[in-house]
């Protein structure tokens, strides 16, 4: 397949060219192929654009499903493992999800002081906090690596990806490459985890506000996405039950300038047939919307006059013929 403007293709015609692959660029995944190439460019171009509207980004939150929670547990048989049940954890939103969130101007964190009122990466008391403490330490520890085991999955050539275990501070600062470095004293408290005994310098960020409301009870382009890509059992569940893969809030609205709009052919059509092609292209965009809207105003109208069956779906069935 290629892609080119409609304008692109006119000026082609207009320059003598009739063959499809002499016109405009090569496409083989479009944006609407979820996590491709072009699709991530989109996203990132929203992205942008609402940063340029709204401000910078204030918080990174991760939020992953806990597969202790009591509505896996419960479903799960005699001798099974969440991960013998794909399909459980997915439901309620498994392997994980991130969200960006940028703060009105009157909630913005200003100057790493503030920052230790959201994040923190030390152990808790635990005689103070015994909740906390047990979830930081059963949720939030990282290892053991580095020369405590060589052969974690986060090392790479001898060192842990992460930069774990950290070096101990003793109050938070702004880091030179705009990420902040987060307060991790050293005041001696030590736990038995994981096969291995580990401090603060093996924490990660979180907060404990959320650590503890989520942790209630128990708690060729196609072949190098494929190489470059694993799908785990629930992300495979969640496109099999159709969930949403991704949302945006707010909507972004596509707008078109004149003769810019993309036009999708393949390589051997010629131009004038690519050409015929573009001058359907709107006629197809206002059908598509036409039966949108008649659909809604029929399902509306049957919901308040209660109309019969029979003439409810021949309403619906003259609406989709158009």
């Amino acid at each position: 397949m290629r892609l080119e403007h409609y304008q692109g293709i006119i000026d082609s015609i207009i320059n003598g060219e009739t063959k499809g692959n002499e016109i405009g660029r090569r496409i083989v995944l479009p944006p609407s192929f979820i996590g491709g190439s072009r699709d991530m460019r989109r996203r990132y171009l929203d992205a942008m654009a609402l940063v340029r509207k709204f401000g910078k980004l204030d918080l990174f939150i991760t939020m992953a499903c806990n597969p202790e929670w009591k509505e896996i547990t419960d479903n799960l048989k005699e001798g099974q493992q969440p991960h013998d049940r794909p399909d459980l954890p997915t439901r309620r939103g498994m392997p994980h999800m991130h969200m960006l969130i940028i703060l009105r101007q009157d909630s913005k964190i200003n100057g790493p002081e503030n920052f230790d009122y959201y994040v923190s990466e030390e152990l808790p008391n635990k005689d103070k906090n015994p909740n906390l403490h047990n979830f930081v330490v059963k949720h939030m520890m990282l290892g053991p690596c580095g020369d405590l085991n060589k052969k974690n999955s986060c090392m790479i050539v001898g060192r842990c990806k992460s930069n774990y275990p950290r070096q101990f501070c003793q109050s938070t600062t702004q880091g030179k490459d705009g990420y902040p470095i987060y307060r991790r004293r050293n005041y001696g408290q030590i736990v038995d985890t994981r096969k291995a005994k580990l401090n603060n310098q093996c924490v990660v960020p979180h907060n404990c506000n959320l650590l503890l409301s989520n942790s209630d009870t128990v708690v060729d382009e196609i072949k190098n996405f494929q190489d470059a890509r694993w799908v785990s059992a629930q992300e495979a569940l969640w496109r099999i039950f159709e969930f949403d893969l991704n949302e945006i809030s707010p909507a972004q609205y596509l707008i078109y300038m004149p003769n810019s709009y993309n036009i999708m052919y393949g390589t051997k059509e010629t131009s004038v047939g690519m050409k015929g092609k573009s001058k359907g292209y709107w006629a197809y965009k206002w059908c598509k919307f036409y039966r949108k809207r008649k659909l809604m105003e029929i399902f509306v109208s049957h919901s308040k006059k209660q109309n019969s069956k029979r003439g409810y779906l021949n309403q619906i069935r003259e609406a989709l013929s158009v």
